[in-house]
């Protein structure tokens, strides 16, 4: 962008307020318009009269703008004005019919026309417009039809279309097969380079959210250690889906790796990131909450999100990098002190790995890594049950080589207050018993930044302490870190990162931030020297009584 902006603007008062008019040159954007050209944009107003009247006004399709370019307006250049007859088609769950329905909108002079619409060259159904406030407007359910054809094919329906007498005035992609009552399981193959006969599991069908698309889940039992799979899902001759993945060793008998983050997105900048983990080779990527942005309410930014991983979360020899994530404050409708109903998507996708505490669960590979995997508040308190379940899981894993926690909104921030109440309920609940049972580090995240505390005990730096890292940048635009740094920050910088953690055999642990261009933002070796003895004078621990003489 240019440092200074051409912009011509006018502005005109009329009986109900004002007409604007603004002129901005395309030299303002370093292009060359052409016909045909296409623009994403969005309108922004920020009115301010005085202290306390401000009024600010949008206009684009969806809120979440500022992450997705998807999510504006498009702009076609032409050479003449379109008369393209407006309306639109988009799917919805509806709850009384329980199904998927089509809405319909148009403009006014569209009210009662017969429109018919259509899938391919099939004709699914023929609709009059009726007149809703002033629009014209129709609720068209689906499924249109659910039988198999005479040679046993099931019909698809992938793209809609909706016509006016010889025109297409309106056209939409659906979900693929959502126009079914009952979904059908899908079956996954599943190979290794050494057998010569496939493994066969059927899944099981779990709604995504209201949105009639479904989720496939399928659980692979009975695997074999540190080996490399082939997992297929067949469509007749061809394959839906191929992709290799890798099971985690039994026994840490070299050094492992995986990637830490969190405050992902579905930006440009992600696919960056992913690059820089996926270089690594890691075994997994763990993300510490907010993954899409979708607060519970957008399948749309879900897909975005997993086709970025699918797409880049890639090793160099093919291998598909698995996910685990822990819940934020973007995955729940309502952000905190809500129920799992609140985030369909996220339980959707990851229920598996909390299959009876709903949002915390202790992830143990072998008897060398256990992930403490915790809810900041979002659909389960900080206090009671979940510190209950998380000084029991830390006593039962007294001797395991690594242990980490990981959640969301952090216990140190280093861009928000540190008086904040969830991270208040942290500090006062978990803090005490990661230091009481000395985990190695914990991964925090929300505040969109990198951090990186000292060892910390009690809240001050300690030898014996505990090291936090994170704050969540993985993708997301990077806040200020203020200067200078509060007392128990080691290291804090506004910018992107993902983080590289290696695990030794000899149980220490070194960690690796790098930006989205590769550049090195922190470098941290856990050595093996540190002072693990009990401190002289323990602090309190909030499960623990109190004895007085």
């Amino acid at each position: 962008m240019p440092k200074d902006l051409v912009v011509k603007s006018a502005a005109v008062k009329t009986e109900q307020g004002y007409t604007l008019e603004a002129l901005i040159p395309w030299s303002n954007l370093g292009v060359n318009p052409k016909l045909d050209d296409t623009f994403s944009f969005q309108l922004m107003i920020n009115d301010v009269d005085g202290p306390f009247e401000k009024e600010h006004l949008v206009w684009y399709p969806d809120t979440s703008s500022y992450i997705n370019r998807h999510a504006m307006h498009t702009l076609r250049l032409a050479q003449e004005p379109d008369t393209t007859v407006r309306l639109m088609v988009e799917p919805r769950f509806d709850e009384e019919l329980n199904q998927l329905v089509l809405d319909l909108g148009g403009e006014p002079r569209l009210i009662g026309e017969t429109v018919s619409i259509q899938s391919g060259s099939q004709k699914l159904a023929t609709v009059t417009l009726d007149n809703v406030l002033g629009f014209a407007s129709a609720v068209v359910p689906l499924p249109f039809q659910d039988d198999q054809d005479a040679q046993g094919t099931v019909p698809r329906i992938d793209a809609i279309t909706v016509h006016l007498d010889d025109r297409v005035i309106a056209r939409n992609l659906l979900p693929d097969q959502t126009w079914r009552t009952t979904p059908r399981p899908v079956t996954v193959q599943l190979t290794t380079p050494t057998q010569t006969n496939s493994l066969a599991f059927a899944s099981e069908p779990i709604a995504f959210g209201q949105t009639g698309w479904y989720v496939h889940r399928v659980s692979l039992t009975d695997l074999s250690p540190d080996t490399e799979y082939q997992l297929a899902v067949p469509n007749g001759k061809e394959h839906l889906l191929q992709a290799k993945f890798k099971t985690a060793p039994a026994t840490l008998d070299q050094p492992l790796v995986f990637a830490e983050g969190g405050d992902v997105g579905t930006s440009d900048n992600v696919a960056l990131l992913h690059n820089q983990a996926a270089a690594w080779n890691p075994l997994f990527g763990l993300v510490g909450g907010d993954c899409a942005y979708a607060n519970g309410v957008s399948n749309g930014l879900w897909l975005d999100f997993l086709k970025q991983w699918h797409d880049h979360m890639v090793t160099q020899e093919g291998r598909m990098i698995p996910m685990l994530a822990t819940i934020g404050n973007h995955e729940v409708d309502g952000s905190y002190g809500k129920t799992k109903e609140n985030a369909p998507f996220f339980y959707a996708l990851f229920g598996p790995l909390y299959p009876n505490k709903g949002t915390y669960q202790t992830l143990d590979f072998g008897d060398y890594l256990s992930l403490f995997m915790l809810d900041s508040g979002h659909t389960a308190k900080h206090s009671g049950q979940q510190t209950k379940w998380l000084s029991k899981a830390l006593t039962d894993r007294p001797d395991v080589l690594h242990r980490f926690a990981a959640y969301h909104v952090p216990a140190y921030p280093s861009h928000r207050p540190y008086d904040t109440h969830l991270s208040t309920n942290a500090r006062t609940h978990w803090v005490p018993l990661f230091e009481k049972h000395q985990v190695d580090a914990v991964f925090e995240h929300h505040d969109h930044t990198y951090k990186r505390t000292h060892l910390l005990r009690g809240d001050q730096p300690h030898p014996q302490g505990i090291l936090f890292l994170g704050d969540g940048a993985w993708g997301v635009e990077p806040r200020s870190v203020e200067t200078p740094l509060l007392p128990y920050l080691a290291v804090a910088k506004s910018s992107r990162n993902v983080i590289r953690v290696e695990l030794s055999p000899t149980g220490t642990q070194s960690y690796l931030a790098v930006d989205e261009f590769g550049k090195e933002l922190d470098h941290y070796p856990e050595t093996a020297t540190r002072d693990t003895s009990p401190p002289q004078k323990a602090p309190h621990h909030a499960d623990e009584p109190v004895l007085t003489p």
